[in-house]
């Protein structure tokens, strides 16, 4: 999300020959999205483990990295990203970058309130610690992907740029797999409550 705010000014202006303030305008798609997929995010994660809870008969962790988070992480996200990334690449319709921001918004917001729901879940006790490194970690990651948005647009375009963000997107999802498959076995592991 980061990378793509950082980008949008320069695209936005030597694309669109949009004004400062039309560029702000554009930022409305994000905030829709980003709020949409807050609300949705959470009654969606809630929902669905509500479900599990009551077809299994207890709560499982795992339980938080239920479907929305696939569809958001694996299918809306990106699609987000390559609206955005070859509209802009070809200079078609300026609502190909707002609407694909959005859209990436929405399904980042997704991915974001269901990883914060399980790690809270996952370390009982130790929510503020928890959610503070996640922060620096998915800070640390964004500040970097901010930095090279910007080079890597001059170098290669906005539409191969954003279809390495997918790439980068689908690696990051698949950790998300391997807690999915192995968190229970890894919290036992390394000590933590299952």
């Amino acid at each position: 999300m980061f990378a793509v705010e950082t980008i949008l000014p320069g695209i936005l202006q030597k694309n669109y020959h949009y004004s400062s303030w039309q560029i702000g305008l554009t930022y409305l798609g994000a905030g829709v999205g980003n709020a949409l997929g807050s609300v949705v995010g959470g009654y969606l994660s809630d929902r669905l483990l509500l479900r599990s809870r009551q077809r299994r008969g207890r709560a499982v962790v795992e339980d938080r990295l239920t479907v929305n988070l696939w569809m958001a992480g694996f299918v809306i996200l990106p699609l987000g990203l390559l609206l955005f990334g070859w509209m802009a690449e070809y200079s078609l319709s300026v609502w190909g970058p707002i609407v694909g921001f959005g859209i990436q918004c929405f399904g980042m917001n997704q991915i974001t309130t269901a990883i914060a729901a399980y790690l809270v879940d996952a370390m009982p006790g130790q929510g503020a610690s928890v959610s503070a490194a996640a922060n620096v970690v998915r800070g640390t990651i964004a500040c970097i992907l901010a930095v090279v948005a910007n080079p890597t647009i001059a170098a290669v375009g906005p539409g191969w740029t954003m279809t390495s963000l997918v790439v980068l997107n689908w690696f990051a999802m698949s950790i998300l797999v391997i807690l999915l498959l192995f968190g229970e076995r890894l919290r036992r592991w390394s000590g933590y409550p299952v």
